[in-house]
């Protein structure tokens, strides 16, 4: 009798498990394209976009390979799209002598290099593929699809730049928060002309504040957290406080100073330490004072540091004691601990506090006197809130400064006299200019922050012909501010794009134009405006200014972090996207 063995079966096969994975994946995409078909049929778009890409670049550098060059001769560092070509050879000619103006016609890689050139499902309009084709300053292609859904489509060999994404490859670059030099990205060169007849400051990366010599640009960046924010403009300022180093020129009442008492705002031991003395019936305060009958706005700033008196007092008068500003600080907390206040007839008061390393805060107030001025006391410090005490507690104080403006600038040193700090120019002219200007469109974008929210101050940079008769000029504002742009033309009235109110900007801000012959625009902060009576005619203009608008005057007084240009009108979807 045949015996038979009983086997038993231990698990499932290879193949079983795979039909098992295979049969559940087809059910879940089923059922994912029954949840959501509008987002499954986007993304079965975008990957046939991705093989149309892919191709067109394979397609594009087999030709490279052959011919010893790209069609780069068509292909320009803005993008272009592809020419809808009907799948026609390269010898067929096209509907009309128009159809591919503006656009690239690629027929020379049809049929040896593809087979076709793709249009995107999505592209209904006469002309065009749905794919945009550009290259860089060293001929690398790039590649992307207009139609991209769900923000999941990346174009091939796409710089990891957005606003080369949106809008193309531009003419000019001046990246100087990234690059902490004057070098244009798209050139490779430095086309930018830079001067200041004196030294300047700003803060380092370490929030520490350091000099630049003189005809050096400044790179400034934020003291507490380092963050980059470019190139550093401002007017020319004088520090009228004769001994910024506390050596000199000191009216004390009732305080002791001593010198090198601590590490200063510079990394130096050049702190002093204010310290009340044993004298307890009368006010206890120290000042710097300015002997002038300039009336007008002044500001007065100190650097700060809690000691052991927590409360303080930063004041700027006249001779008389009587017209001035007051500011109360809590220096242990950085904060104020009243609004300003006024005495007399000092109008426009104001006040600023800003950290920076190891506890220290600089301090400032403003304002405009009216009356007859014999002279300024700046720099005055109070201890004990502004009162008689019994305390003999202190505060550590650093770079007194008193100039004439209505806000504070960076610091100036003096010593044994008053220091003016020369004014920073920086422009492009001649060759340099001519070489990625084109006077009949344009598109100028920045990123940049200012200091104040007067109207007479936020110019970031102006296209200009030296004779104020052409300006297209770019602002620093967030469409709050009073005054955003300004479009001067063929001897006529300026054009000013203005908002009704006023407030102070605090944080970089992006914002373009954008003109050509018929028409301008104006975006910021992913908002669009046009001007009410529409601006015709080409800008004849021969410099770029960067923070001025004219003969560099009207200082930004600010920091630019990014400046770019592009030789074309770009739509207003594309100016609100990257200026969001």
């Amino acid at each position: 009798m045949k015996q038979y063995t009983n086997r038993q079966k231990k698990g499932f096969t290879i193949l079983e498990m795979l039909l098992v994975v295979t049969l559940i994946a087809i059910l879940l995409s089923i059922s994912l394209v029954a949840i959501n078909p509008n987002r499954s049929l986007a993304q079965a778009r975008n990957l046939s976009r991705k093989v149309d890409i892919k191709n067109i670049n394979d397609a594009l550098e087999a030709y490279k390979a052959v011919s010893g060059s790209l069609i780069v001769d068509k292909i320009t560092k803005h993008y272009k799209e592809i020419c809808d070509t009907g799948n026609k050879n390269s010898s067929d000619s096209l509907p009309s002598s128009n159809y591919c103006e503006g656009k690239l016609d690629l027929r020379s890689l049809v049929p040896i290099y593809i087979s076709s050139i793709p249009k995107d499902s999505q592209v209904t309009e006469s002309g065009g593929t749905g794919y945009e084709v550009a290259k860089d300053k060293n001929n690398k292609i790039t590649i992307k699809a207009t139609k991209s859904e769900l923000n999941e489509l990346v174009a091939i060999n796409l710089p990891d730049d957005s606003i080369y994404a949106t809008v193309g490859f531009p003419n000019l670059d001046l990246n100087f928060a990234k690059n902490k030099n004057l070098i244009d990205d798209i050139s490779g060169n430095n086309l930018v002309t830079f001067t200041r007849n004196s030294i300047g400051t700003y803060v380092g990366s370490d929030g520490l504040i350091k000099t630049a010599a003189v005809n050096e640009p400044r790179f400034d960046h934020n003291p507490i957290t380092g963050e980059s924010l470019g190139l550093l403009v401002e007017d020319a300022r004088t520090n009228l406080i004769v001994g910024s180093d506390y050596l000199t020129n000191n009216s004390l009442q009732n305080v002791n100073l001593t010198l090198n008492a601590t590490t200063a705002p510079d990394g130096t031991n050049t702190a002093v330490s204010m310290d009340g003395s044993t004298n307890n019936s009368n006010l206890k305060y120290m000042y710097k004072q300015y002997s002038t009958n300039n009336t007008g706005a002044y500001t007065t700033s100190v650097f700060m540091k809690y000691k052991n008196e927590r409360f303080v007092v930063l004041r700027m008068n006249d001779d008389t004691g009587v017209n001035g500003v007051v500011q109360k600080i809590d220096i242990l907390n950085g904060i104020f601990t009243n609004i300003v206040e006024t005495g007399g007839t000092l109008t426009n008061a104001s006040s600023t506090i800003t950290p920076y390393p190891n506890g220290w805060y600089r301090i400032s107030v403003s304002g405009v006197f009216n009356d007859p001025l014999i002279q300024v006391q700046g720099a005055e410090v109070f201890l004990t809130t502004y009162g008689p005490s019994i305390s003999t507690n202190g505060v550590y104080l650093w770079g007194p400064q008193l100039e004439q403006g209505a806000f504070p600038t960076s610091y100036i040193p003096t010593s044994s006299s008053i220091i003016t700090r020369g004014v920073d120019n920086a422009s492009i002219t001649g060759t340099n200019f001519s070489n990625f200007y084109n006077q009949d469109e344009t598109t100028m974008f920045a990123h940049s922050k200012r200091i104040s929210n007067f109207l007479d101050y936020g110019r970031v940079a102006s296209f200009n012909n030296d004779s104020y008769t052409n300006i297209l000029a770019l602002y620093v504002s967030d469409f709050s501010n009073s005054r955003y742009a300004m479009l001067k033309q063929f001897n006529g009235s300026p054009t000013f794009f203005d908002a009704p109110s006023v407030s102070s900007i605090t944080s970089p801000v992006k914002s373009a134009i954008s003109n050509n012959s018929s028409d301008v625009s104006i975006a910021s902060a992913g908002q669009v405006r046009v001007p009410t009576v529409p601006i015709a005619g080409a800008l004849n203009v021969n410099k770029l200014l960067i923070g001025a608008e004219y003969y560099n005057a009207s200082t930004l007084n600010g920091s630019i972090l990014r400046l770019t240009y592009w030789p074309i009108r770009i739509p207003n979807d594309k100016l609100q996207a990257i200026t969001k």
